[in-house]
């Protein structure tokens, strides 16, 4: 089920953004353009921006650490723009990228140097690089230089595997923990690695894709008007089409949550099971980011355009208390949504929020299930249904008023006819419905009640499948309560 977009801030900027990043609380945005950088305070508004022709930034969202590197320099900010550290080389910057913990690998072209702690040198190694891509946890790295890659040890720079391509290489993802690798060249074909540097798979596509890895470890992969989910067997697990070209895929490093957005200004946040929300904009998406949980969501043209995810489940979770609220002052017995809602609070707190909706799912259920005059019901249907004959199916409600019946209705290739009766001592109604098969085999039919109460109208809905063969059966029951206790005060 698709929810509104959770468009919390639109921030015009005026000019292309090509990448961008959010800190993990969600309160600064970073973007790089082509004349430069820019800082942004999403709740504020504020803009810090810098003009810096050929600037290329990175950033550490665990450390709230900005990384610009301009020429032969790389300089380390704080989120409010304040200069912290800055290290000159020999050679002009390729690339640079950095790890949950800090550690830090600069590529120029003519060697490859590991930071920690931002500035105290590990290592240094005469390499040339024009590509370098860490895994999350900082274990491992690769560099890539021309039409070859190397697997290597982040602590040391053991160079585990290589390889060697016929042509050029455009993108460059590694796994967390450095599982897998991902090489993508200029012809569309997708390179599938092992740690140990065995080929899983390799692909071919028409267009040069976008791809990413999620948090199981699957192949995200954008190409054409398609995201598609690889498993490492190259099995297409799911796949989406989608309303233009696919400018980017991005995923949450600590859930199951993906973004892409097109050409056509349309951005897709999906969880596990699909498409959760999308947004229409008037220019093309052309990057963006998810926070680690899925709580934030950033979007970038010429605008910023920030989602808070948390904000709509804070709004579920106030819902569900406002309604058990309500439903224990009208005297009914909550016990059942309690539990439901404290496993969602609990979901809530460990920002698992796949699980929070499965939970607020049964949540409803529950809801549905008791009606809006909360009445108890039991549902008995005949031990033997056969064609051209009638039986039965009978039906009590009990509530703590009277409750009449206003409407039966059977849906369903049967003919039918109802007799309601009330049982005044036990403040109960009963309910026959006298049905007959027009065919024979398994028939599926919906039973609807509906009625009113001194505390307001409801009604039930039941699927039931009958078995038109003649044979008899065990009686089947539907209940939404105790039906043993209540079939025992009727002497059913």
């Amino acid at each position: 089920m698709r929810i509104e977009a959770p468009l919390l801030h639109t921030i015009p900027f005026n000019n292309w953004i090509s990448k961008v990043y959010i800190s993990d609380d969600g309160k600064v945005v970073t973007t790089s353009f082509k004349e430069g950088y820019a800082i942004v305070k999403v709740n504020e508004g504020e803009v810090l921006m810098r003009k810096i022709k050929g600037a290329k930034i990175s950033m550490i969202p665990s450390k709230n650490i900005l990384m610009v590197g301009v020429e032969d320099s790389l300089n380390f900010y704080n989120l409010i723009g304040t200069l912290l550290w800055k290290e000159n080389f020999s050679s002009v910057i390729r690339d640079f990228a950095s790890a949950e913990n800090g550690n830090v690998i600069v590529a120029t072209k003519n060697e490859i140097v590991c930071y920690t702690n931002f500035h105290n040198v590990v290592w240094r190694r005469e390499w040339g690089g024009d590509k370098v891509v860490m895994d999350p946890s900082g274990r491992y790295f690769v560099i890539a230089e021309e039409r070859g890659i190397k697997f290597c040890e982040t602590s040391n720079a053991n160079i585990i595997w290589e390889r060697e391509f016929l042509e050029d290489i455009v993108d460059i993802k590694i796994q967390r923990g450095g599982h897998r690798v991902l090489a993508v060249l200029s012809t569309g074909d997708i390179f599938l690695f092992s740690k140990s540097g065995d080929t899983y798979w390799e692909y071919k596509l028409k267009y040069v894709p976008k791809v990413a890895f999620d948090y199981s470890g699957n192949i995200v992969v954008g190409e054409g008007n398609n995201v598609k989910i690889f498993n490492d067997r190259g099995t297409v697990l799911k796949s989406w089409e989608l309303d233009g070209t696919v400018n980017f895929v991005e995923t949450a490093q600590k859930s199951q949550y993906l973004l892409a957005g097109t050409n056509s200004g349309t951005i897709y946040f999906f969880n596990r099971d699909g498409i959760v929300w999308d947004y229409k904009h008037v220019h093309p998406i052309m990057t963006g980011c998810v926070s680690p949980y899925g709580e934030h969501v950033v979007a970038a043209n010429k605008h910023i355009l920030f989602f808070s995810n948390i904000n709509y489940y804070e709004s579920v979770m106030v819902e569900c208390d406002r309604i058990i609220k309500r439903m224990r002052a009208l005297g009914y017995d909550v016990k059942r949504l309690m539990e439901i809602y404290q496993k969602m609070r609990n979901a809530y707190i460990k920002k698992d929020f796949d699980i929070l909706m499965s939970y607020k799912r049964a949540f409803d259920n529950v809801i549905s299930r008791i009606g809006k005059a909360a009445v108890e019901y039991a549902i008995f249907t005949d031990n033997t249904f056969t064609q051209g004959k009638i039986s039965r199916i009978i039906f009590y409600l009990k509530g703590k008023g009277k409750v009449v019946i206003t409407e039966v209705k059977v849906y369903g290739n049967v003919r039918y006819k109802a007799k309601i009766s009330d049982i005044p001592k036990k403040n109960m109604t009963k309910g026959t419905i006298y049905i007959m098969p027009k065919a024979s085999g398994r028939i599926p039919v919906e039973l609807i009640i509906k009625y009113r109460s001194g505390e307001g109208n409801g009604e039930i809905r039941q699927k039931i499948a009958l078995l038109a063969d003649g044979k008899r059966r065990k009686v089947k029951v539907y209940s939404n309560t105790d039906y043993k206790k209540l079939t025992r005060e009727v002497g059913s």
